[in-house]
């Protein structure tokens, strides 16, 4: 996980250079079986934070220098239902909802709880 972070951090660094010098930057398309986790989904919300859900790391939040992992913990409530992101998006009071393979979470920014509600 840390190098996945490392590695996210370096390109989002690039991402806040601006729109015009990502232009210039070659990209390689990456094969699936590289070992690295697939980035699924990308959202910025209104605080602008970036969130990344990716197939089997989690969620990572990050806001410039500040990176925040958020993945599924054996026995905490306070987790997010599963590691595979499908989906991000926020509401009106600015709670951040991941859909998962498994069920929908929703973090609320300003405690930090997570309330997991779960597929049948």
């Amino acid at each position: 996980m840390n190098k996945f972070l490392l590695t996210i951090a370096f390109l989002l660094t690039a991402f806040n250079s601006g729109a015009s010098e990502l232009d210039q930057i070659p990209f390689k398309h990456l094969e699936t079986n590289t070992g690295l986790p697939l980035v699924r989904y990308l959202y910025r919300d209104s605080n602008d934070f970036l969130w990344v859900g990716t197939d089997r790391e989690g969620l990572v939040r990050y806001s410039h220098n500040n990176i925040k992992a958020y993945t599924k913990q054996d026995n905490d409530s306070n987790s997010i239902l599963s590691n595979a992101i499908l989906g991000i998006i926020e509401d009106h009071k600015n709670n951040i909802w991941v859909s998962t393979n498994i069920g929908v979470s929703r973090i609320n920014q300003l405690t930090g709880r997570i309330d997991n509600l779960h597929s049948k």
